[in-house]
């Protein structure tokens, strides 16, 4: 199973499915299909743990898949990891408002990361790191470092711990390619523009950028930089999927 918090994401994913066929649940919609030949099923979850867990609970329910994989985005919190490169968590650890790790903390399996270790990129690193699971967005350089300091993380995201504790008891892997790099100042708070779906809103975006004009290129190199992370994406999930070993989901 491919899971992914994006729309935006999912453009990395949806070209790769082979066979594809759209399913529907109570309140959501995803896929199944097959990557590198490998039968997977595929989803959106929206932004944040609680969308995040809620979405792989009800997909496990559904497909009893053999492996889960949550890949997407980034942001970067050390020097040398550049947009476009993969970080393959090998730790994720739960970040409070304070920014600081707490107790909760997920490793990955041996054997995953054995297999993952594999992986390649033309023109890009696969490096295993340390994720910083947080529930805010950290806009400035300034913020990155802070929390990179007080978490010891090398890439901040905002469900990797939720979906590692909703695939409890399977095989997991996190896979992100850096976004935004340490010392790259978001333009806004994302999380301000999402809409009750968990997708940011083309118009509330529109209206924050509105709002600071000045920010507008920065929101354009923004959107250069997702396109690289996009193509980190669809080079690493074919290898991702056979690295896990995924079997073919039932249910339905």
């Amino acid at each position: 199973m491919i899971l992914v918090a994006l729309k935006h994401e999912y453009r990395a994913v949806q070209p790769l499915l082979k066979g594809r066929e759209v399913l529907r649940a109570e309140s959501f919609k995803y896929e199944r299909g097959s990557i590198a030949g490998v039968p997977v099923a595929a989803a959106v979850t929206g932004v944040g743990k609680s969308r995040a867990a809620a979405r792989c609970a009800d997909l496990m329910d559904r497909e009893r898949p053999c492996g889960v994989i949550l890949a997407g985005f980034a942001g970067g919190l050390r020097d040398d990891l550049a947009t476009g490169d993969l970080v393959i968590a090998g730790e994720i650890r739960e970040v409070g408002a304070a920014g600081c790790a707490g107790e909760a903390r997920w490793t990955a399996a041996r054997e995953s990361l054995e297999a993952a270790a594999r992986i390649t990129i033309p023109g890009h690193r696969v490096v295993p790191g340390i994720l910083a699971a947080v529930d805010r967005v950290y806009l400035t350089p300034a913020e990155k470092r802070e929390l990179a300091l007080a978490s010891g993380a090398d890439a901040v995201d905002m469900e990797s711990s939720a979906v590692a504790r909703a695939a409890a008891g399977i095989p997991f892997l996190c896979a992100r390619a850096i976004l935004d790099e340490v010392d790259f100042p978001l333009p806004i708070d994302f999380s301000r523009t999402l809409a009750p779906s968990g997708e940011p809103s083309p118009w509330r975006i529109f209206k924050e950028v509105a709002r600071r004009p000045a920010k507008l290129f920065r929101t354009l190199d923004l959107g250069t930089r997702a396109r690289i992370a996009l193509q980190t994406l669809r080079a690493a999930l074919p290898q991702l999927a056979e690295a896990m070993g995924m079997q073919r989901p039932t249910g339905g």
